[in-house]
């Protein structure tokens, strides 16, 4: 039996969730809009993606 998520763990669960929007974002539509778009410039959503998956492991 499992004791209850740490909230750390759940915050890097929600934001590889929030993550893996941005990345069908970026997929779905043309990829010079979402670039251009100031609010997704802080960083390439499948290199974050994969960083927090090493910080969940």
């Amino acid at each position: 039996m499992t004791g209850p998520i740490r909230p750390e763990r759940r915050t890097l669960l929600e934001l590889d969730a929030l993550l893996e929007k941005l990345e069908q974002l970026a997929a779905e539509g043309d990829r010079r809009l979402y670039d251009a778009d100031e609010r997704y410039r802080w960083g390439d959503p499948a290199s974050l993606r994969a960083r927090v998956r090493e910080l969940l492991r």
